[in-house]
């Protein structure tokens, strides 16, 4: 039994002693690769011994580093690098322990001049259009460049070189729903809208004018005018004529004869701005099928019509008792069109008393002058008139 916890005890101990052999090779380990940490933000990067060769403004540096990307290993040894200069390989090449040579041409400061306006900014070239890609500013093929070396650094407000930008007028064309800018020294409208490329139609209305001239930029407005001759096919509506009829009792209908609508084709000179249409101007209208008017028989009765003033004094013009009204109240309240058998003509009154007991109609003073006035009652002092109930 003690033998065999002494066996045990053996066992134990060794496998401790190889795991503390194996912590201590991973802890060491480093020291024969020469690796190295390096905290960027919130996360470790670890870096390798890399030695670099730089060349910088015609100046040799060498030296060491654990940085794991070029840019970063320039900047720590105290060299300011700006987005122009210009590296030989990559700023982002990564650094693994491999020897690295770069070659490095400084830049040299710059004044931008924009029409009055100085900027400050960097180069390696003494040409207008690199610099100005260089420094991110944008122009355009009209604008005038010019580069030259400052000589009166007050003056001219910096050091290095000058560069003078004059930019061409910009202008604004609105067509077609779009607007179109144009940089250009052309100072009349023709030649503007003809740099912008926008095709003209022999009626569009351009405001300014195209023989105007202008100067320093503004907005030039294109009006899009077409015409255009169209045909369409139009219906004729029927009309429904009414016919009084003593053969039907009062109130009733029935269609005599059918309407038919009818068809016209029109053709019209149509004026578009823009593409909608403005003016519509009809030129010619032609029948192509005729139409028919519809004819309904409606129920009438005829008697006798007297003059009735009291109607006119109390109840207004247009007004009328109606005999019927004796035995049906209803007929009080409704519309009723009479017509003077003698000479065809009629009126619309309004029913609003009952009587006469020894005819058909008292007509008020009004409506008896609009179917031949007080002249035409006949000696026994009544028209004789037909009644259509409306």
């Amino acid at each position: 039994m003690v033998e065999q916890e002494k066996n045990n005890f053996k066992y134990n101990f060794l496998r401790l002693v190889k795991r503390t052999e194996l912590l201590l090779f991973i802890l060491v380990l480093p020291l024969f690769f020469g690796t190295h940490t390096d905290v960027k933000g919130s996360y470790v990067v670890a870096g390798v011994e890399t030695p670099v060769t730089l060349t910088y403004d015609g100046e040799l540096y060498q030296f060491v580093t654990y940085k794991t990307e070029l840019l970063d290993a320039v900047t720590e040894q105290g060299f300011r690098i700006y987005d122009q200069d210009v590296f030989s390989v990559s700023r982002e090449t990564k650094l693994n322990g491999a020897p690295v040579s770069v070659n490095v041409v400084k830049s040299l400061p710059v004044v931008i001049n924009i029409d009055g306006e100085h900027t400050m900014g960097r180069t390696i070239s003494g040409k207008a259009e690199t610099i100005l890609y260089e420094n991110n500013i944008e122009f355009w093929p009209e604008d005038i460049l010019s580069v030259e070396l400052i000589t009166d650094p007050i003056k001219q407000g910096g050091v290095g070189q000058l560069v003078t930008v004059k930019r061409a007028p910009e202008y604004k064309i609105k067509v077609d729903d779009k607007v179109k800018e144009v940089h250009t020294w052309a100072t009349k409208v023709a030649e503007i809208v003809e740099k912008s490329e926008t095709k003209l139609n022999p009626n569009d209305i351009v405001k300014p004018g195209l023989k105007e001239e202008i100067e320093g930029g503004g907005v030039i407005t294109i009006t899009r005018i077409e015409y255009a001759e169209i045909s369409e096919t139009d219906p004729i509506k029927f009309n429904t004529v009414y016919k009084g009829t003593t053969s039907l009792a009062l109130g009733q209908t029935s269609a005599q004869v059918s309407g038919i609508t009818g068809q016209k084709k029109n053709v019209y000179k149509v004026t578009y701005k823009n593409g909608e249409e403005v003016t519509r101007t009809l030129v010619t209208s032609k029948v192509t099928k005729v139409k028919r008017d519809a004819v309904i028989l409606r129920g009438a009765v005829s008697g006798k019509c007297k003059w009735g003033p009291y109607y006119e004094t109390n109840y207004g013009p247009y007004t009328t008792s109606f005999h019927y009204a004796l035995t049906d109240r209803s007929y009080i309240g409704k519309y009723i069109l009479v017509t003077n058998l003698s000479n065809g003509k009629s009126v619309k009154v309004k029913i609003v008393d009952a009587g006469p007991t020894n005819g058909l109609l008292d007509l008020s003073t009004t409506a008896i002058e609009a179917i031949g006035g007080m002249g035409g009652i006949n000696l026994n002092g009544y028209f004789n008139v037909m009644v259509e109930l409306l």
